[in-house]
């Protein structure tokens, strides 16, 4: 009888212990499953708090480091740079004038040259500017006087259908809305220029 007292008492009084169902909360409020995954707002395009996505947003490109780089790699802002650095003062039409031209890069070395009305020339840029009056005219050729990396005088070497020569930058003039430079020229090459056909040849700084 003692003997299954014990018995009874072994087997039946002690307390058991019943699993734990799944996904009862413990004390801190979270399931005991699977631990839950690391969130993803930093890889979310709307998730701006996170500062290693802020860090690599792009960075807008200050235009202006680019103005001396046009479509065809071969033209320079000049008229707006040399001014802003303490170039000459121009009156106030040449100033405006001179900030809207575009010149071929001050390190170029070639050079197209081409025949019209009865002239040969030289290809130096553009200007975006209207240059038709006597007064924007005048004001051109004040900017251009400061401003543009070819002066009157300087001496070109030209190759052309004819062969080999020489010329000097006598004036400057628009062209539909290219800045040229008229080039004074033996007079073998003036009558082919003064001719009927059109003259295409290239100059190099002499």
């Amino acid at each position: 009888m003692l003997a299954l007292a014990v018995c009874a008492i072994s087997c039946d009084g002690a307390p058991k212990e019943s699993p734990r169902a799944p996904h009862t909360r413990v004390a801190d409020g979270r399931r005991d499953s699977a631990p839950r995954p690391a969130s993803n707002d930093s890889q979310s395009p709307a998730g701006g708090s996170d500062s290693s996505v802020a860090s690599q947003a792009p960075v807008p490109l200050d235009t202006a480091e680019l103005v001396g780089e046009h479509v065809a790699g071969d033209t320079t802002d000049a008229g707006t740079a040399d001014h802003d650095m303490g170039g000459p003062r121009l009156s106030p039409l040449a100033d405006s004038i001179g900030r809207l031209m575009v010149f071929m890069v001050k390190e170029r070395q070639w050079f197209l040259a081409a025949s019209r009305s009865r002239h040969l020339l030289l290809d130096l840029g553009r200007v975006d500017a209207k240059v038709k009056t006597a007064a924007e005219r005048k004001a051109f050729l004040e900017a251009m006087t400061a401003l543009s990396p070819v002066k009157v005088g300087d001496r070109f070497n030209l190759r052309g259908p004819w062969g080999a020569d020489s010329a000097t930058v006598g004036s400057f003039q628009v062209w539909n809305g290219r800045i040229t430079a008229r080039l004074i020229v033996p007079p073998k090459v003036d009558s082919l220029v003064r001719g009927p056909h059109t003259i295409i040849a290239g100059a190099t700084r002499g």
